[in-house]
């Protein structure tokens, strides 16, 4: 027979699992875009500004509906909140490769409503599955995870283009979503993944009450993140157009954005030993430099490409 303490180490293990492919759909079907902008501007018969839409829509959602994840966390638990999420996000997924470019728009709108649940719900379910030693370094594996999904669709859309077309390469962002779902119901059950809890409000994130002495650092900090996924999406969205407009191959474009994917996998674990072992205000520098550099060295020695993404993916860490 097998001993609970295996079935727990693998229950853990399946937790795990659940996590990465979540946290790999969180993004990948944003950057999925960049890669195919070309042929969906053509395609569709629209203007560049159209294009960045479909990426920009899903992040003006992170802002705007996180109430909304909050709310779908505290009426229903988190299990029916991710489930909500991934399944909704996969539905967008398909709705926006399926027809013009009124079923693109709203399914990128679907999409990033259902990514934000996403967001919210990951941490919650962190914090609960795992003892409070191991949570910061599951929220590690978690942004690496997101690093991970970003990566792989950058660097598989373009190929998958001359397979299958761009409406099939741009859908299969969502067999992250599809897979994860799978593992989160096999983990559950059925009922337990989809039937909403009474008690979901205990699972809800909590916003501690800030004094207004707070209040200034707050937008700061603020200001601080909206700028970092400002450049993080912006360099997503333009990066793989910015170099076929350079002369290189769409997959070889795609190949190169995906530097910068992978080095955010570096900074997900570099950014936080810089704070921990030195100061903030030094790590902070050294990440809004970096930063800069991408879009001067671009401008001013655009040969040097690879610096140039390795310096914008290690300072991105998470954005979003």
């Amino acid at each position: 027979m097998t001993s609970p303490s295996h079935r727990s180490r693998s229950r853990v293990g399946w937790i795990l699992v659940a996590i990465v492919l979540a946290a790999a759909m969180l993004r990948s079907p944003i950057v999925a875009v960049a890669p195919v902008a070309r042929l969906v501007e053509q395609q569709l018969g629209i203007t560049a500004t159209v294009v960045g839409l479909l990426t920009s829509i899903p992040v003006l959602a992170f802002a705007i509906c996180a109430p909304l994840g909050v709310a779908v966390v505290r009426r229903g638990g988190a299990n029916f909140a991710l489930t909500v999420s991934l399944a909704g996000a996969v539905l967008g997924c398909i709705i926006r490769s399926s027809g013009d470019l009124a079923s693109a728009l709203v399914g990128t709108a679907i999409m990033g409503i259902f990514l934000t649940v996403g967001n919210v719900v990951m941490p919650v379910i962190i914090a609960r599955d795992f003892p409070p030693n191991r949570v910061h370094a599951m929220t590690g594996v978690f942004t690496a995870s997101l690093n991970i999904g970003t990566m792989t669709v950058t660097v598989s859309t373009a190929p998958l283009v001359g397979a299958v077309g761009w409406r099939v390469a741009l859908a299969s962002s969502a067999v992250f979503g599809v897979a994860a779902l799978a593992t989160w119901i096999a983990l559950h059950g059925i009922r337990g993944a989809i039937v909403p809890e009474r008690r979901g409000h205990e699972a809800a994130p909590k916003i501690a009450a800030r004094s207004a002495a707070n209040i200034g650092t707050t937008w700061m900090l603020g200001a601080a993140f909206a700028g970092q996924a400002f450049a993080f999406y912006a360099m997503t969205a333009w990066l793989p157009t910015l170099l076929t407009d350079s002369g290189f191959g769409v997959a070889a474009a795609g190949a190169i954005a995906g530097i910068f994917q992978v080095a955010g996998i570096a900074g997900a674990l570099l950014v936080p030993l810089l704070t921990t072992r030195g100061s903030t205000l030094v790590a902070a520098v050294a990440v809004a430099g970096a930063w800069l550099s991408v879009p001067l060295g671009f401008l001013f020695l655009p040969q040097a490409w690879v610096a140039w993404c390795l310096l914008g993916g290690v300072s991105r860490r998470e954005a979003g």
